[in-house]
């Protein structure tokens, strides 16, 4: 998940810090907001100046040290900072529309953001990891809504709690995870599923069918499945011919096995 970038906005006034819970000492505004099971922090400070205000923040820990997660992309694979990271980028987006600061993108990152393709997604559970597109891949995780007790030889679809509104003229792809099998010794019963571009109601929350070779135990936020989404076909037009003049191949199979 990537850390968005801010700035200060221009002519935010007092009303405006008091109303998104800015606390005022002097002629500075502070706010403070626990990011993480009140250990983890995030610290913003106005700085009055004689011609505007200054923008200062940064994520401490309990120590009232930085956190590193928050810095540095190379500890991004640990879920407090994925929770950190999104936690921040959610409360600045709403100090964003309330005019407290504004993103601070370049041309090229903007280019970047418009040329992607967006996903409207809905949680049905605040408890659950978000989905995101890791640097360099195609496929996105999605996680276990629920904690699961199988049997073996037994059947579930399994909820992953989320519903989404596909881009126009796109179709969702979900396989499974290469590491299902040995983890949790499940299988995908129709080992490629589809979800239309007309599956995007509120309601219509993504499920995971699976069938267990093994009795197992799915936890809730455990990554079960991957999707990536693709362009619908275009219209087929069939039609109808006494004879394909083309060679035949010499029937199903006829390449051998070797």
């Amino acid at each position: 998940m990537e850390i968005l970038k801010f700035k200060s906005a221009n002519n935010v006034t007092e009303k405006m810090f008091t109303e998104a819970g800015f606390t005022k000492a002097g002629n500075n505004y502070h706010y403070q907001k626990y990011l993480y099971e009140n250990l983890i922090k995030l610290n913003i400070k106005y700085i009055k100046t004689e011609k505007d205000y200054n923008l200062w923040y940064r994520v401490t820990n309990a120590n009232n040290e930085d956190y590193l997660p928050f810095y540095n992309e190379d500890i991004y694979n640990n879920e407090v900072a994925k929770t950190v990271v999104h936690s921040f980028n959610t409360i600045m987006k709403t100090l964003v529309k309330q005019g407290i600061v504004e993103d601070d993108i370049t041309k090229e990152e903007r280019k970047k953001i418009n040329a992607s393709k967006r996903i409207k997604i809905k949680y049905h559970d605040d408890e659950l990891i978000h989905a995101e597109q890791k640097p360099g891949s195609d496929w996105i995780d999605l996680r276990a809504a629920e904690d699961v007790e199988l049997k073996k030889g037994e059947f579930r679809l399994i909820s992953l709690g989320v519903s989404m509104s596909l881009p126009r003229g796109y179709e969702a792809y979900m396989v499974p995870r290469s590491s299902n099998f040995k983890s949790f010794g499940i299988v995908q019963t129709n080992h490629f599923a589809v979800i239309d571009n007309s599956y995007n109601g509120n309601e219509d929350i993504w499920r995971y069918p699976v069938y267990a070779t093994r009795d197992t135990v799915i936890h809730k936020n455990d990554r079960i499945c991957q999707f990536r989404i693709m362009k619908t076909q275009s219209p087929i037009i069939f039609e109808e011919v006494d004879v394909l003049k083309s060679r035949s191949r010499g029937g199903f199979g006829s390449t051998g096995i070797q």
